[in-house]
């Protein structure tokens, strides 16, 4: 049970990081991928990646955290460039 509420609230970081990318991008008028974003769906997908290992997919497993390290490298990208957005 507790890997299901694991994952249900990593579905829901993931999910809700579009929702602040989407308000972002209407505040700025223009599309906005700032860090919060990233680092939402990093711990979303870590989350994620919990609950795969605990069913023992490795198809999930996998998906799910090399899109926590491209969510890591973006915020590295983000941080060099100094164009950071919280």
């Amino acid at each position: 049970m507790t890997d299901t509420i694991v994952g249900w609230i990593g579905g829901a970081l993931f999910f809700l990081s579009w929702i602040v990318q989407n308000y972002q991008t209407k505040m700025n008028k223009q599309v906005t991928f700032s860090n919060s974003f990233f680092w939402m769906r990093v711990v979303g997908s870590l989350l994620l990646t919990y609950e795969a290992i605990i069913l023992q997919s490795l198809v999930f497993t996998a998906v799910n955290f090399l899109t926590a390290l491209m969510q890591f490298y973006n915020i590295w990208v983000n941080m060099k460039s100094g164009k950071i957005k919280h």
